[in-house]
């Protein structure tokens, strides 16, 4: 169990949607605009099923857009510092 994933933190920041566990801080940058959250104990057939949803999406473009708009927001350095030292300043 980790933090917040890099390697999750990278495939979203080029617009990759991801499958992942509910494990350590994974919920906090998987959600319904970055991928799919699953729980820890889960099937392969959930997995698999995930993966043709993916797949399958109408919407898929946008959801690789809204990935990228999430990290961008949420977890880019540009973003990240700016906020902290906004924030030590005040």
């Amino acid at each position: 169990s980790e933090g917040i994933p890099v390697s999750i933190m990278e495939a979203i920041s080029c617009g990759i949607p991801v499958i992942a566990t509910d494990v350590g801080g994974t919920s906090e940058i998987v959600n319904k605009e970055t991928g799919f959250l699953i729980e820890k104990d889960f099937d392969v057939k959930e997995v698999a099923r995930k993966i043709v949803t993916i797949r399958e999406l109408d919407n898929y473009l946008q959801l690789r857009s809204n990935a990228r708009k999430f990290w961008k927001k949420n977890f880019s350095a540009e973003t990240n510092y700016y906020s902290f030292i906004k924030n030590q300043l005040t």
